[in-house]
């Protein structure tokens, strides 16, 4: 692999100090007496991550939504089985469930059973470290259709990272061998930062060799947690050779193994994404207000479009005491978004801002501490410039199937493009 990054050092085990302003922002309440104006366009909700809680057994160096660390109350089982059915008349198709760490709830099947009886795929995504054989077979039969099972690497460099313990990478693996035996299908999912690099592509081997059905590669942003590895980001270069290497390996192994990564970034040599064809929330900033197909529905009830948002950004409702369809329907009027749709900064006067839809308002506000600064990853000296630079940043969740080619909002529409 080219530009190979040199792995750094562990951090401390200290997490990083909570940034001034975390949390800060509470939901626009619904006002009683609200009306969704005329011509107001329906709400047509397709995929919602659904955090049922933030406590966590492990404390990983990168976690998104810093997971363990602040003590808001989780929603209650029968608030979160009326919001299934609320968004199942949206017209809810995918719903996953993640925190923190799921399987800490004990009400966890209760959902699962809830949201498969009325037709909704459902997932979960853990850690892996608190299932048993016997509850992945409950999981398995009350409906649940995927299991993602998060490995950030070999034994050494997945412990450092997760904080999992002398033994956590091992628990972890059992429980991606019992997925898979018991004919879930089985996603392995790994975050790559510079110190866990090298290996991803050994990692894929292994998940090969479990017998796995999809192995995805997330490309590490310094989000949540993740703010005190900013300098562990990998740069473009870098992940377009790992990129490269996973594709080169994959192709060596199981055919029927489904590969899919974060694209990250559009190349000036490579292929065009075209983001018009795309659903979910990977379609980028500039299509905040055009459709809410995706949404985060925080462990406290806070609503948001995007994971850039959880910690540090406002959320757009709340559904403790408030009815989905309507607060939806209030956050298109409120618009409140608006901003982070348009060009700003830079990006006023370039003739690519449209192509790259002005890059990821989050990765802004985390370098700049501004989230209507232009995308540090932009490569781009001369905004007027007419020539192409080398690249330009996508929204980081993008995805991108890395056996067919294909692009996705999510990952499912990568997989099944």
């Amino acid at each position: 692999m080219r530009d190979r990054p040199t792995l750094l050092p562990m951090a401390s085990s200290s997490p990083p100090p909570v940034r001034p302003g975390l949390y800060r922002f509470q939901p626009p309440p619904l006002p009683t007496d609200y009306r969704p104006r005329p011509g107001l366009r329906n709400i047509r909700l397709h995929e919602v991550d659904l955090y049922v809680t933030m406590k966590c057994n492990i404390r990983c160096d990168f976690c998104s939504v810093r997971a363990g660390e602040y003590g808001h109350h989780d929603l209650p089982l029968d608030r979160i089985i009326r919001f299934i059915d609320e968004a199942v008349a949206l017209g809810l198709e995918e719903l996953h469930f993640l925190g923190g760490e799921p399987t800490i709830r004990d009400d966890l099947e209760t959902m699962v059973h809830h949201a498969s009886s009325k037709g909704v795929s459902t997932r979960i995504i853990t850690n892996g470290m608190l299932l048993t054989r016997d509850r992945i077979a409950r999981l398995r039969d009350l409906g649940l259709g995927e299991i993602m099972i998060s490995v950030d690497g070999l034994r050494d460099r997945h412990t450092q990272l997760r904080r999992s313990g002398a033994h956590g990478w091992e628990k972890t693996l059992r429980t991606v061998e019992d997925a898979i035996a018991l004919g879930l299908w089985t996603r392995v999912s790994a975050t790559a930062y510079q110190r866990n690099y090298d290996d991803v592509v050994p990692l894929l081997r292994l998940v090969n060799d479990l017998g796995a059905h999809c192995f995805s590669v997330f490309l590490g942003s310094p989000l949540g947690r993740g703010h005190g590895m900013i300098d562990d980001v990998i740069s473009p270069y870098q992940w377009r050779a790992l990129q490269e290497a996973v594709r080169d390996e994959g192709a060596k192994l199981r055919p029927d193994l489904e590969l899919v990564m974060e694209q990250g970034f559009q190349w000036a040599d490579g292929p065009v994404v075209d983001r018009s064809t795309l659903k979910g929330r990977g379609t980028g900033c500039n299509t905040l207000l055009e459709d809410y197909d995706y949404l985060i529905v925080r462990s406290d009830g806070h609503l948001y479009q995007c994971v850039f948002f959880m910690t540090e950004g406002q959320p757009i409702g709340t559904i403790v005491d408030q009815p989905l369809e309507a607060t939806l329907q209030y956050a298109l009027e409120r618009a409140d978004y608006q901003p982070f749709t348009v060009a700003n900064d830079k990006c006023c006067d370039c003739s690519h801002a449209g192509p790259c839809g002005t890059g990821c308002r989050g990765y802004a506000y985390l370098y700049k501490n501004d989230w209507l600064k232009t995308d540090p990853r932009c490569s781009k000296a001369e905004p007027r410039a007419e020539e192409a630079p080398p690249y330009f940043p996508l929204c980081p969740i993008l995805k991108h199937n890395v056996r067919t080619g294909a692009f996705g909002g999510s990952s499912e529409q990568a997989l099944r493009s």
